[in-house]
């Protein structure tokens, strides 16, 4: 019989339970030959251990067991950081400076994240639920992620959970969320005093789970329609996967000119200036979103730039208040601002 990983993971919790294991877990490669698996499955079985807080894995040592008074003590400061992504947060340009700004924060209040990394399909951004697997009685951070699916499952849960950084539209879900309303309003009315009035928008117009996704699309339209009659062949619908600027850039130039873009997310910049330079526009003007540091595009460019760290900063001071106890404000909000990029920004500040 060839055992799947939840089963694998139970049977590890009773043998630790039962004392079947007293000291160390068998390696992984007796482990994979029990349960007639390979030893991926086994670690990611044994990492789901790692994180409930019932085993530890030492170098030279092995896979420890936790004493029962150790994991009692330990489990109140445990948080689990529900992130969903294509790419390693701990490396990603939007979601790192998040991650240190709360992690120091934390940690500080003697709090221990523990990373959760859900999978979504890459199409439709929807969770893959099959996949969700949470720790019980464990408080939850949340980034990123707005589905109602996974935020029921947390309710139903009775642990204190907070979300960052879209605006959900629930009010009784505590959030912090980055504004970027006036920012944007203030980057179209930049490019319009430069004479522009073709100005074509590169990011998401439609959720499927969440309207404040499309914060930036709603803003840059409302903008836009002040000065002009919306011309739609100006605006690309893309999600935010890296690598996704050029075909929608592309697609944009195919059916119209512009004389300005405005890109709703930063890491799609190097593949839209790429494209505007072979079709000979390189000279126009160009706004992304987030104020990322990007070498591949000009260092002192004009950006909407949110305060990423402040928001980690903020995201794990509120949520220490709520684990003490204390009232907090269901939606907190960080404005974004605009202006031409500091080299040594990081997100935080702006010219």
């Amino acid at each position: 019989m060839q055992y799947k990983q939840p089963e694998i993971i139970e049977t590890l919790e009773k043998r630790i339970a039962d004392g079947t294991y007293k000291t160390l877990l068998p390696t992984s490669k007796m482990l994979a030959e029990e349960f007639r698996v390979n030893i991926k499955t086994v670690n990611k079985a044994v990492a789901r251990l790692v994180r409930r807080g019932l085993v530890v894995r030492k170098r030279h040592v092995g896979t420890q067991v936790v004493k029962k008074d150790e994991i009692s003590a330990s489990v109140p400061q445990l948080v689990e950081v529900l992130y969903e992504g294509f790419t390693a947060i701990f490396t990603h340009p939007f979601w790192s400076d998040i991650w240190d700004g709360m992690v120091s924060e934390l940690s500080r209040h003697k709090f221990r994240p523990v990373l959760n990394m859900l999978n979504s399909d890459p199409e439709t951004g929807l969770l893959k639920t099959d996949d969700i697997s949470l720790l019980p009685g464990i408080s939850k951070i949340v980034l990123g992620i707005s589905e109602d699916r996974l935020l029921n499952m947390i309710k139903n849960m009775s642990v204190h959970f907070i979300t960052a950084c879209d605006n959900i539209d629930d009010p009784d879900v505590p959030q912090v969320y980055f504004d970027m309303r006036d920012a944007i309003s203030e980057a179209v009315e930049y490019l319009f005093s430069l004479g522009c009035s073709r100005i074509a928008f590169i990011g998401s117009t439609g959720s499927l789970v969440n309207p404040g996704n499309i914060q930036k699309y709603r803003s840059f339209i409302k903008a836009v329609q002040k000065r002009c009659k919306l011309d739609s062949k100006l605006i690309c619908n893309i999600r935010p996967l890296a690598g996704a600027g050029r075909a929608a850039m592309e697609t944009m130039l195919a059916r119209t000119t512009c004389d300005a873009v405005f890109a709703a997310y930063d890491h799609h910049l190097p593949d839209i200036y790429e494209v505007l330079e072979e079709h000979g526009l390189s000279h126009i003007p160009v706004i992304g979103c987030d104020g990322l540091e990007i070498s591949a595009v000009p260092a002192n460019r004009y950006a909407v730039i949110s305060p990423r760290r402040a928001c980690g900063e903020l995201l794990a001071k509120s949520f220490v208040e709520m684990m003490q106890g204390r009232d907090i404000p269901k939606q907190q909000s960080l404005r974004a601002g605009f202006g031409r990029m500091n080299v040594n920004s990081s997100g935080q500040k702006y010219l």
